[in-house]
This record gives structure tokens, C-alpha cells and sequence, in this order.
């Protein structure tokens, strides 16, 4: 009886193992079942993935050969492996492994259990990577997240910042001035009122000087009652901070019985409270206090930002206070700020520079101190110090001057500056004191200079055609009273390329106008540039005997414009380069475009340019300065044409060049 009650035990126990390696099969995790002599009974679908070995096959193999995450070369991280310590404590294999496979590092979370009864060893392993995966993200976007916040607290703080310097730069009066601030901060945080109290001057109290609130909620009441107080050491928010002379943050004034306001701060809802004092070389100035309708934690970033203000505002005060001392020279300051873009400087009766203004460095290329202490003559060009001695005496003698000098600059070039001085007297009426402003004309002459020269020129470019018109007419005339028709053709030739060549300089003086007046007329369509150039250079090429016109490269885009206006940049580089040219016997033409650009350069091989010519030659009227460039006549206009229509396409028109080798002339027009 008892025989056959272990039979049916141990028969029915078989049919629920055999039941359970059904479901066990169906797992997405990886089971194995292992024997009391660590071979594998038992392993599912998903183990033998795991595996990379058929399920047949890992029957005959001990767990440790099958599984690689028991193979110490195949664990990442945690090193485990079974050996006979591990059978007396099989649960210590349980735990995170991470499994190196060809496609990639998996996150395995591995359990390991004694089965009852049978003593055989379950295996069971899951796929945690994607879950991993997940909470890596979910973390990140929590860091990402907090680092925004951070990010936009520091640059809310920097603007704080910035604008209570702004402030204090700009404000005409302290209580202005505090007043702006408290507001400026007050809305930026959140905060609902804001006052500063400074120590009086003659009382041992903090007295209120300045205060704000918030437009768009009422706490007047709180403000009133704040206005009636004056506080002594330790008493009330702002007397404590000056017992502490540290920050104080309160997160509900309506826990504080210590506090003076409490009955106001109830009636109008506040709760939260920062104070900070203002303080400057252990000097205690002052305290601004501030109070919010909310409860907030403190915020150590903000207490060291006010910090920082409380030190400007400390500053400003200090500095107002020396402006009301020196009201006495107030004329002298007012006039020294008034005329501050310009070169300001005081000197003494000597000549000795006893201040320069900071446009020294612009104007000069030095910095104030390089010129305070010496005397200002000992910069004048030697011709013009005759000339600033007699009004230097002018000046003393209490008359205003005006002067037109040469003054060296750092480089060690003169400039010309345009200057008016005065002297400033003293209360009994004696000079002490001359005051110069001066402005850099030197760009207004050579302007002026240019512009006097292109008209000179204009007036010989024009005169030239006009003269050989007349002179062609007179020989057509004695051709045509001699009936000599055969010499007919050459003469209307002739007289056809001279109103060609003024009809081409009075377009080039109109374009000047219109461009100057915004009123340069374009007429724009799509057009092959590839076609244009071999045109353009074809049409040269004939009018030139010297010069080869070699056009290399090709491009297939085109361009949307003005074509007339295109061509008429070509004309004028490529026309250029013959002409500066006069010693070589080629131009090279080259196209070529990427993806948003179409690039054509022209490069000679003639006199070149200097890099300091380079940079001004797109300018109106500029000519190149030397005796080998005047040979060449113009106006010193058709490149500054050139590169205004290039910059109305949003282009660009440069020149690399090398003296005496030559020059090549870059034009990239957009797609």
C-alpha cells in the first residue's frame, strides 16, 4: 500500500514536471534546469538563443559550459563562475550580469533557485536592457531637464544683473535709482514688495528710503505701515540683518513673533521674506528687504546675487556723494562727458596733458595713459606747433579757439584733427585749466581730396572724346569735300568709338548718382552664366590685339538678376586687367560653382596692389596712389560700381594680389 503511494507520488510529480517544462518553454526569459551533477535537464527556446546552442545539444553540456555569462572571459562587470563553493551556495549566482554578444553589451538580471523535493537547480534569466535603457533615458531627461532650470535661473540672474547696472549707470537720483532696482528685481523673482533702509546719517537707527509694490496687488497697507518705522539694531527683519551683517530668509513671516510688520503682512497675505545687508569693507550701509505672497524655500543663488547688487548700490551711493562734492567742477565734467566722442583733453598752461578721454584709443590708437604727462606739442607735426602756441595764448587770454593740426598716432603717421579749446577758470577768474576737443578729419580731406581729383579727371576723361569728336568731324568734312568716300568708314568708325567711350563715362557718373540715391535700376531675369562669361570674354577678346583671354571651367547653374548689370561688372575686372597689365600677353577668365555659390575669378599678371590699397580700391573716387598707376587713365569709380551691384545680390567682390606679379579679382554671386 504505502509502495504504491510513492508510485503514484512520484508519477504525479512527473506529470507536473512535464507540465511545468510546457509552460516553462513558452517564457520569454531563458530557463535552464540543471541536474545534481550540474548537467543541463532542461532548457527552453529562449536558452537556447541565449546560448547560441540547440536545445538537444545543451543537454549533454554542464551549465558552466553553456552559459557564457558563467565563463569568467565573457563577463562584463561581475565575475562568477560555478565550482564547488558555488554548489553549497548556489543563490549567491543570482544577481545583474551584462553579456558581450556580436551585436552588442545585454543587461541580464539572473535568478537562481534549489527546485523542492527533485534537488534539481533552476536557472532563470531575463532581458533587462530595454528597462535599463529606459530608466538611462528617463534619467537623462530628468538631468536635461534640471540643467535647463538651472541654465535659465543663471540667466535670469546674469539679466538681474545686468540691468541694476544699467540702472545705476543711468539714474539721475539715488532714490530713482533704488526704486528702479527694487522693481527690476522684484518682478524678475516674483516678489510682491521691496524696500531698502540705510542708516541714518546722524540717528543710530535704519531709517526707510526707498520702497516698492506691485502694481497688480494691493498690499498698500503693508507699505504704509512699513513707511511710519524706523528700526534700531536687532529690531524687526532689516535690524536684525544689521546685528548679523549676514543674508536672512524667512519662509512665513507669519511664524516669526519677533516680527514688527505682522498684523500688515496678514492683512495683505504675505509670507516669504529675504533680507540681505548692503555692506562695503565691513561697513554696514544699509539692508533691502523683500516679501512674496508665496511660500518659498530659500535660494542660495539668489542671496549671492543680492549680495553683489548690494555692493553696487553701495558703490552708486558712494559715487553720487563724490559727484556732490565736486559740484564745483561740475562745468568742467559736463563738458568733458558732453564732448566725450571726440578727443577730450585737459592741459595744463604748459601744453601737459593732464587728462584724455577714452577716445584716445580710437582716435590715437592709444590708450589715455600713454599721453597723460606729456606735452601735447611734442605730438603736433613741427609746422603746425607755431600755429597751436599762438592759440594755446589766445586761449589763456580767455578766448575760445578753433584750429585745424597735423597730431602723431601710435603708428607714427599723422592724422589731421579739427579741434575748438577754452580755458576754465578758477573762482577768481584766472586760467587754470585748458580744455580741447578734437575730432579725425583726415578721412573727410582725403575724401575731399578724391573727390577734387575725380572731377579734375572726369573733366579730362570727358574732355578727351569731345576734343577727338571735334577733330574726327573737321577730317570727315575735308573727306567728304574731297569726295574721298573710301577713308569714310574708318572716320564714322572713329567718331563711333568715342561717343561709345563718352557715352560708357557718362553712364558710369549716372550710376554713381543713382547709387547714391538708391535708385540704381535692375531688370532681373534667369539667365545661364556660362553663356554670359564666354560672351563677355568673347566681345573683349576682339576689341584686345595683346591680350589672350584664356577662359577656363564651366558651371551649369544659373542666375537670377540683372544680366546687363553682371556684364557690366565683368567688363569692368576683366577691362582691368588688361589695362594693368601692360607688360603681359594673357588675362585668365575661370568659372566654377559649388552648391550655393558661383565663383568666376579674372587674374592677371601686371602691376598688382598693395595690401594696404586692396582694402580701400572698392571705395568711391579711390585711385591707387604711384607713379606706374597714374599712367593708367579712369575715374576710380568703375569698381565701386562694380561692387555695389554685386552687393545687391548679396555677393561678393575681393582681389588677392601680390606687387609687380598681379592680381586676381574673386565675384561669387549666390544660387
Amino acid at each position: 500500500m504505502i509502495k504504491n503511494s510513492q508510485t503514484d507520488v512520484i508519477a504525479n510529480l512527473r506529470k507536473s514536471l512535464n507540465w511545468m517544462e510546457l509552460v516553462l518553454a513558452t517564457l520569454h526569459e531563458a530557463v535552464f534546469i540543471v541536474g545534481k551533477d550540474m548537467r543541463i535537464v532542461f532548457a527552453n527556446d529562449s536558452a537556447a538563443e541565449l546560448c547560441n546552442v540547440s536545445r538537444m545539444a545543451m543537454t549533454r553540456l554542464q551549465i558552466w559550459e553553456a552559459l557564457p555569462l558563467l565563463k569568467n572571459e565573457k563577463v562584463v562587470g561581475k565575475n562568477a563562475y560555478i565550482n564547488a563553493q558555488t554548489k553549497r551556495n548556489i543563490q549567491s549566482l543570482s544577481g545583474s550580469y551584462k553579456l558581450k554578444k556580436d551585436d552588442g553589451i545585454y543587461d541580464l538580471d539572473m535568478s537562481v533557485e534549489t527546485i523542492p523535493l527533485s534537488k534539481e537547480i533552476i536557472f532563470i534569466i531575463r532581458d533587462d536592457t530595454d528597462r535599463r535603457e529606459a530608466e538611462k533615458k528617463r534619467v537623462a531627461l530628468v538631468s536635461a531637464h534640471v540643467a535647463q532650470n538651472e541654465a535659465e535661473k543663471r540667466e535670469r540672474n546674469i539679466r538681474i544683473q545686468y540691468q541694476v547696472t544699467r540702472i545705476l549707470s543711468e539714474a539721475s537720483t539715488f532714490r530713482k535709482a533704488i526704486y528702479e532696482t527694487l522693481k527690476i528685481v522684484g518682478q524678475s523673482l516674483g516678489w510682491s514688495f521691496g524696500a531698502l533702509w540705510t542708516v541714518h546719517k546722524y540717528k543710530d537707527m535704519l531709517t526707510l528710503e526707498e520702497a516698492w509694490q506691485s502694481s497688480h496687488l494691493k498690499i498698500s497697507a503693508f507699505k504704509k505701515t512699513t513707511e511710519k518705522l524706523d528700526f534700531y539694531e536687532g529690531e524687526d527683519l532689516p535690524g536684525r540683518v544689521w546685528s548679523t551683517k549676514k543674508p536672512l530668509w524667512v519662509d512665513d513671516v507669519m511664524l516669526d513673533e519677533e516680527f514688527t510688520r505682522i498684523t500688515a503682512a496678514r492683512k495683505t497675505g504675505l509670507h516669504a521674506a529675504f533680507v540681505f545687508p548692503i555692506i562695503n569693507n565691513n561697513q554696514f550701509f544699509g539692508a533691502m528687504e523683500f516679501y512674496s505672497k508665496n511660500f518659498q524655500q530659500p535660494d542660495k543663488e539668489i542671496m549671492t546675487i543680492m549680495s553683489a547688487i548690494g555692493i553696487q548700490i553701495f558703490q552708486y551711493y558712494e559715487r553720487k556723494l563724490a559727484e556732490e562734492k565736486l559740484r564745483q567742477s561740475e562745468r568742467q565734467y559736463r563738458l568733458v562727458v558732453e564732448n566725450s566722442y571726440d578727443l577730450v583733453t585737459l592741459l595744463d598752461l604748459e601744453g601737459v596733458i593732464l587728462y584724455a578721454s577714452p577716445s584716445s584709443k580710437k582716435i590715437l590708437g592709444m590708450i589715455p595713459d600713454k599721453i597723460i604727462g606729456r606735452n601735447t606739442l611734442d605730438f603736433v607735426f613741427k609746422d603746425d606747433i607755431q600755429l597751436m602756441q599762438v592759440e594755446f595764448k589766445k586761449m589763456i587770454r580767455g578766448r575760445d579757439s578753433s584750429f585745424t593740426y597735423r597730431y602723431r598716432n601710435h603708428a607714427g603717421n599723422y592724422i589731421t584733427l579739427e579741434g575748438v579749446g577754452s580755458a576754465i577758470m578758477d573762482s577768481n577768474g584766472k586760467p587754470y585749466v585748458i580744455l580741447t576737443t578734437s575730432r579725425d578729419i583726415t578721412e573727410r580731406i582725403e575724401s575731399e581730396k578724391r573727390k577734387d581729383e575725380f572731377i579734375s579727371m572726369a573733366s579730362h576723361e570727358l574732355k578727351t572724346p569731345i576734343t577727338s569728336l571735334k577733330l574726327f568731324i573737321n577730317i570727315l568734312k575735308q573727306q567728304i569735300d574731297r569726295d574721298n568716300k573710301e577713308a569714310l568708314p574708318t572716320s564714322f568708325e572713329k567718331i563711333n568709338d568715342q561717343i561709345t567711350k563718352l557715352t560708357r563715362l557718362v553712364s558710369e557718373l549716372l550710376s554713381i548718382s543713382k547709387i547714391k540715391a538708391g535708385k540704381l535700376e535692375f531688370h532681373e531675369a534667369s539667365f545661364d552664366i556660362n553663356s554670359l562669361v564666354k560672351e563677355t570674354v568673347q566681345q573683349l577678346q576682339a576689341a584686345s590685339k595683346k591680350h589672350k583671354i584664356v577662359l577656363k571651367g564651366s558651371t551649369r547653374k544659373k542666375f537670377y538678376g540683372d544680366k546687363d548689370r553682371i556684364e557690366q561688372v565683368l567688363i569692368n575686372i576683366i577691362n582691368n586687367a588688361i589695362k594693368y597689365s601692360p607688360h603681359a600677353n594673357k588675362v585668365i577668365v575661370k568659372i566654377s560653382s559649388t552648391r550655393n555659390w558661383i565663383t568666376i575669378q579674372v587674374k592677371d599678371f601686371g602691376i598688382g596692389i598693395t595690401k594696404e590699397d586692396s582694402v580701400k580700391i572698392f571705395d568711391r573716387f579711390y585711385q591707387v596712389s604711384g607713379n606706374e598707376e597714374k599712367t593708367y587713365p579712369g575715374l576710380g569709380i568703375g569698381l565701386y560700381i562694380s561692387n555695389e551691384i554685386i552687393k545687391k545680390y548679396k555677393g561678393n567682390l575681393t582681389v588677392k594680389s601680390v606687387p609687380r606679379k598681379g592680381s586676381t579679382f574673386i565675384l561669387q554671386l549666390p544660387t
